[in-house]
C-alpha cells in the first residue's frame, strides 16, 4: 500500500482533477477522479453529448474499471471528441479515449491509434493502452502478435514495455494470455529482442513475463533464464533473470 490515503488528497486537488485541469500523480489521486463530474466538465466542450442523467447516475457508484468503460464506450461513438481530448490535461479523460480504440478490430490499425498512449508521459495512460490491445491478442494471438513485433527495437522504452506487457501470460487486472501459459514460447518474438534492454522499466515487464510463465511452465523459465545468463551475463540480464525465477526461488525481490 502507497503511504498516501485518499484523505491526503485536499479539497482543492480534487476539485482540479475533476475539473480536469491537472493529471493526477499517484494511483491514489487516480482513483478519487469523480469521472461524472469530469464528463460534466469536459466532454461538452470537445462536443460529445452527455448521457442521460439517470445513466450518469447509475455509473457514478461503479467500480473503476465500469466508470472507465462508460466512458470509452461513448468516446468511441464520437471520433471528433476523441480526437479533441486526446492531449487533454487530464490523464483520467486520455484515459477514456485509449480504451475507446479497443473496439479497432484490425490490430495493426488499433497499435497505430494506440501508440500515443502507449508513450504517454503518465503512468495510468501507458496501463490502460496495453490493456486496450490485450483483447487482439486474446482474439488471435498470431495475427496481433506480428505488429507488436517491431515495438521491441522502438527507441522509446515505453514501446517496448508495451509489447512486454501487454503480452504477459497471466497479466494484471485483465484476462489471461492461456495460449501463452499453455504454450509460453510463443512469445519468445517478443522476449529475446529485450534480454538485454537498458531500460530498467523494461526489464521489470520482461520479468514480470518470465515469472508469470514460472507459475505454469517453470521448465520453459530455467531453460530461458539460463541461456540468457550464458550468452550475455551483463547486469541487465542478471536482473531480469533474477527477478524472473523469484516464485521459483522463494525469494521476494525488489
Amino acid at each position: 500500500m502507497t503511504a498516501k490515503s485518499r484523505a491526503d488528497v485536499s479539497e482543492e486537488r480534487r476539485a482540479a482533477l475533476d475539473a480536469g485541469h491537472v493529471a493526477s500523480t499517484d494511483l491514489v489521486e487516480c482513483l478519487v477522479v469523480d469521472h461524472v463530474a469530469l464528463a460534466r466538465a469536459v466532454l461538452p466542450k470537445a462536443g460529445v453529448p452527455l448521457p442521460a442523467e439517470e445513466a450518469l447516475a447509475k455509473i457514478a457508484g461503479a467500480p473503476l474499471k465500469a466508470r472507465l468503460g462508460f466512458f470509452a464506450s461513448l468516446l468511441a461513438r464520437h471520433p471528433k471528441g476523441r480526437t479533441a481530448l486526446a492531449t487533454h490535461a487530464s490523464d483520467t479523460v486520455r484515459s477514456w479515449v485509449t480504451l475507446a480504440y479497443e473496439g479497432e478490430k484490425d490490430p495493426q490499425k488499433r497499435l497505430l491509434l494506440l501508440r500515443p498512449f502507449a508513450a504517454d508521459p503518465h503512468f495510468g495512460v501507458r496501463e490502460y493502452a496495453w490493456m486496450a490491445y490485450r483483447s487482439a491478442l486474446l482474439a488471435d494471438l498470431d495475427a496481433a502478435l506480428a505488429p507488436l513485433l517491431p515495438w521491441t527495437a522502438e527507441e522509446d522504452a515505453n514501446l517496448r514495455r508495451f509489447a512486454a506487457e501487454a503480452t504477459r501470460p497471466r497479466g494484471v487486472w485483465c484476462a489471461h494470455l492461456r495460449t501463452l501459459r499453455t504454450d509460453p514460447r510463443r512469445g519468445l518474438p517478443v522476449l529475446e529482442p529485450l534480454a538485454r534492454d537498458p531500460a530498467r522499466y523494461v526489464q521489470l515487464s520482461v520479468a514480470n513475463w518470465l515469472n508469470d510463465a514460472s507459475k505454469d511452465d517453470p521448465a520453459f523459465v530455467e531453460e530461458v533464464t539460463a541461456r540468457w545468463l550464458a550468452a550475455h551475463r551483463c547486469p541487465e540480464t542478471v536482473h531480469i533473470a533474477t527477478r524472473a525465477l523469484r516464485t521459483l526461488r522463494g525469494k521476494n525481490t525488489t
